[in-house]
C-alpha cells in the first residue's frame, strides 16, 4: 500500500479460480489488483475477489464481489463464507467441520454442489466474507 492511500481502502483483485498456486504471493501481489477502493461502513477489510460460478448461489451470484478479511486456520468460523485458496484453486465456501481427522468441510446454497471435504494439509490461506457488493 502507498502511502497516500487510505487503510480503509481495499485492492480487487482480478483472479482464476481454475489456476494452481503455491502461495497467497501468487494471488495477492500488486500486478493482479484491478483497483482499489473504499467502501463506506466498511473496515478491516484486506482485499476483494469477484465471484466466479453459482456455486453459492442464491447468496452470492457470478460476479458479486467479496469483501474478505484473511483468517488463520485456528480462527475459521464455521458456518460462515469464506474464501479458500488451495493448491489447485480458489473458491467461495461455507466452512464446517469435517468428520474426518484434519479436514474441513465446504458446502455451498444451491443444492447442484454438493459438500465436499478439503485436507487442511491442501490449504494456503482463508479469508472469511464481512460483505458483499451484490448485482443485479
Amino acid at each position: 500500500m502507498k502511502n497516500n492511500e487510505s487503510k480503509e481502502t481495499a485492492p480487487l483483485y482480478n483472479v482464476s479460480s481454475e489456476k494452481e498456486y503455491k502461495s497467497m504471493d501468487d494471488i495477492f501481489n500488486e500486478s493482479n489488483i484491478s483497483g482499489r477502493f473504499v467502501i463506506p461502513g466498511v473496515k478491516n477489510v484486506d482485499w476483494m475477489v469477484p465471484v466466479a460460478g453459482n456455486g453459492m448461489y442464491p447468496k452470492y451470484s457470478n460476479g458479486d464481489i467479496l469483501l474478505c478479511r484473511v483468517v488463520n486456520e485456528s480462527f475459521i468460523q464455521w458456518g460462515k463464507v469464506h474464501v479458500i485458496v488451495t493448491k489447485t484453486g480458489l473458491f467461495t465456501r461455507k466452512l464446517k467441520p469435517s468428520s474426518k481427522e484434519n479436514f474441513v468441510m465446504a458446502e455451498t446454497y444451491s443444492d447442484d454442489y454438493p459438500p465436499f471435504d478439503i485436507p487442511k494439509d491442501e490449504i494456503i490461506g482463508l479469508a472469511i466474507v464481512v460483505a458483499a457488493i451484490k448485482f443485479e
